[in-house]
């Protein structure tokens, strides 16, 4: 359960302090609902008014986008992308979106100067929570909630040790499926570990045994599945 309104308010303009944003009055039920279309343990998800571009609520892997000012920023309180026409379609989009009442639609935008792609979905509320924005939060009719995703992953390290317990999996095999994971052949696991390639291929040969997978591919899918996460929410 949520605390209540004040406590999300005074912990959303507080630990972050990005001034001027467009954030409701202390002791209303806005804050509260705009907590819970964009909870912390999802990816970056923006609450945000279509017509101004103000940010209404962000959870905390927005914020940190925010901080280190890519591929999102804000700036006077209105949440910008990187260029001129990243901007442009994501304005024409977040409109369509609205006015057509489309669930859900998306951009990708990609830098190449960055090496970065990332995908912003435009989420436009629905059924209740429509309702509730609606009758509780200022300008609610003209919020949409941005989803980003970069297209990179990382592990969690929770995830990973949760996959092992499952498992029974040691240390080192845990390792192992974590490199998988990430992309890296036998060879260079043999090399990152200091180890014989003959030796990663032996403990391979028991990952498969002990998760009942068939071949390294279903080893790869199954760390992917359970434990990957877009990058952003982990930097």
């Amino acid at each position: 359960m949520l605390e209540g309104a004040d406590r999300l308010h005074d912990d959303w303009r507080a630990r972050e302090a990005l001034p001027a944003l467009d954030v409701p009055k202390s002791g209303s039920m806005d804050v509260e609902a705009l907590a819970l279309m964009c909870p912390d343990w999802r990816e970056p998800m923006i609450a945000l008014n279509v017509d101004t571009r103000a940010v209404c609520y962000a959870n905390h892997a927005a914020l940190e986008l925010f901080k280190r000012e890519f591929p999102l920023s804000v700036l006077r309180g209105r949440l910008q992308l990187e260029t001129e026409r990243a901007d442009d379609r994501l304005t024409v989009a977040m409109h369509n979106a609205l006015h057509r009442d489309i669930a859900r639609s998306s951009i990708v935008v990609d830098d190449k100067a960055r090496d970065l792609t990332c995908c912003v979905r435009i989420c436009v509320p629905q059924g209740f929570m429509r309702d509730v924005l609606r009758r509780r939060v200022r300008g609610g009719d003209r919020i949409v909630v941005l989803e980003v995703t970069t297209g990179q992953q990382a592990l969690s390290r929770a995830d990973l040790t949760a996959l092992g317990e499952a498992f029974g999996l040691t240390l080192a095999e845990i390792s192992i499926l974590a490199l998988l994971g990430q992309g890296q052949s036998l060879a260079e696991i043999a090399s990152t570990r200091g180890v014989e390639i003959d030796t990663v291929r032996g403990q391979c040969k028991l990952l498969l045994s002990k998760t009942r997978s068939r071949r390294q591919s279903d080893l790869v899918k199954l760390v992917v599945a359970l434990c990957a996460q877009d990058a952003a929410t982990t930097c």
